[in-house]
């Protein structure tokens, strides 16, 4: 089972318990939490097997999950 590394940014003002029901799920298919936000964002970092990843799109805590890439600037 392959598995993507992604961010996933969490709705404001999703209860903490919602939140943690999120990384169960993550990690019972598998994947695993890297990093956590809460300065900028409330969200994480996770490596999610694909089956998951498509499971947690359009979750209704979940306001954004992209693919983790490494940025640069010119």
């Amino acid at each position: 089972m392959t598995a993507q590394s992604f961010i996933v940014r969490i709705k404001k003002d999703t209860p903490a318990e919602e939140v943690t029901k999120i990384k169960d799920q993550i990690t019972s298919s598998g994947g695993s939490i890297d990093h956590e936000y809460n300065t900028l964002f409330t969200g994480f970092s996770a490596r999610i097997p694909e089956e998951a990843a498509n499971s947690l799109k359009g979750h209704q805590h979940i306001d954004d999950m992209e693919v983790d890439q490494e940025m640069k600037t010119q």
